[in-house]
């Protein structure tokens, strides 16, 4: 008895008038075929204490997330223009958004240093991870706004390297000659 797969192909030629060679490889007939019958989706096994893990996992995550969230409302009362005055040291907020930030910067470390394929080692999920990259937006928006990581001026770039055209008209004679000039 043939599979459901050779049915559905010589239905298909049948039905449009084409042979079952050109049937077999249109790519409409494919598209009709997996729209009619999809694949079945696999749902992976968890075992209950992979399931209390995860949970517990993901609790963890969330917390750390909402720890985060919570200190970053500590800069909504504090008013910029005055911040921005204040000497470094006297500055209410520049400590406490240095120390948030590299707390910050271990959590995300901790969070790629693991498997990056196996969904279930991570710390946090796909959803925690976006809310991870929105504190490290507002991170950065508030030190933009107090003025605290703006003061470091980048180091200007050294400049390239150049390397001379070549004296000889034909490849032959300008290959020798480069090789000279690049080991220099």
């Amino acid at each position: 008895m043939p599979s459901r797969w050779v049915e559905y192909i010589k239905e298909w030629a049948a039905k449009h008038k084409i042979s079952y060679g050109c049937a077999l490889s249109d790519k409409d007939m494919q598209a009709a075929y997996h729209l009619k019958y999809p694949k079945p989706v696999k749902v992976p096994r968890v075992s209950k204490a992979q399931a209390k893990t995860k949970a517990k996992k993901e609790a963890e995550a969330q917390a750390t997330i909402k720890s985060f969230t919570d200190r970053l409302k500590f800069f909504d009362t504090i008013d910029p223009a005055v911040e921005r005055t204040v000497d470094g040291d006297k500055r209410k907020g520049f400590d406490k958004l240095s120390a948030l930030y590299d707390e910050f910067q271990k959590v995300v470390d901790v969070n790629n240093a693991t498997s990056k394929d196996a969904e279930e080692t991570r710390p946090f999920n796909k959803e925690q991870r976006v809310q991870l990259s929105v504190i490290l937006e507002k991170l950065e928006a508030i030190g933009d706004k107090f003025g605290y990581f703006g003061d470091e001026e980048e180091e200007p770039a050294p400049p390239k390297a150049k390397t001379p055209p070549p004296k000889a008209k034909t490849p032959a004679k300008q290959i020798p000659e480069y090789m000279r000039t690049s080991k220099a």
